[in-house]
């Protein structure tokens, strides 16, 4: 007979490495490695704090101070 089982999420084991790489002005490229034992799901979000333009789709080109996410 089989027997199946499961066990509650916990932290993730081992280390996380981040690499950020400034291409330009405009453009950073953002890369990391998982965990040796991740120990369930895992998320990422990526996110930039500084000065953005307002609405540039509607030619709003205001700065403003603010933080985004990546989608």
């Amino acid at each position: 007979d089989e027997v199946v089982s499961m066990t509650l999420e916990s932290v993730p084991e081992g280390l996380i490495v981040l690499n950020l790489t400034v291409v330009d002005a405009r453009t950073v490229n953002v890369t990391w490695t998982l965990p040796e034992k991740l120990n369930g799901k895992m998320t990422f979000q990526v996110g930039f704090t500084g000065l953005f333009y307002a609405n540039p789709d509607a030619w709003n080109y205001t700065t403003i101070f603010g933080t985004r996410q990546l989608l």
